[in-house]
């Protein structure tokens, strides 16, 4: 048995002998290796800068499109409140008699009416054009609810 055991240490003794090639070869590259090593690394720069420049391009072309789908929306509309405007022109009148001279008539200009505001926009508009955020109404009405709890 002890002589098996001996022979089994002596064998892959050898072994391990015969695999290393007597010297130590690690972290040493032949100059092709180190050629082919250095041109993957420039070619992975270079397609990763490739793809940040393609993602750069790619988003500037679509805050383009939604610029031009913004101003051919805007001009859709535009378009359609002349169409109504047009439909619905009023004549401007006044209460006064105009001056004549020369024995003419003045002639009345037409008005165009513009379309109608929603709710939401009149409000934000009034807050817009307004420093106040509620009107004096409503501070009377808060005012005479706060006094009356006293």
């Amino acid at each position: 048995m002890k002589q098996r055991l001996l022979i089994l240490a002596a064998a892959s003794a050898v072994t391990f002998a015969a695999c290393t090639g007597g010297g130590n070869n690690e972290g040493t590259y032949t100059q092709e290796q180190l050629d082919s090593i250095t041109k993957a690394k420039a070619d992975s720069a270079a397609n990763a800068i490739k793809a940040e420049n393609d993602s750069i391009i790619a988003a500037h072309a679509a805050e383009e499109a939604r610029r031009a789908d913004s101003i051919r929306v805007a001009d859709s509309l535009l378009n359609a409140g002349k169409k109504a405007g047009a439909a619905s022109v009023t004549k401007k009148t006044s209460t006064s008699k105009p001056k004549q001279t020369n024995n003419t008539t003045p002639k009345e200009e037409p008005k165009v009416a513009e379309p109608p505001k929603s709710a939401q926009k009149e409000k934000f508009e009034s807050r817009q054009n307004s420093s106040n955020t509620i009107s004096e109404e409503k501070k009377q009405e808060q005012k005479s609810r706060f006094d009356s709890r006293k």
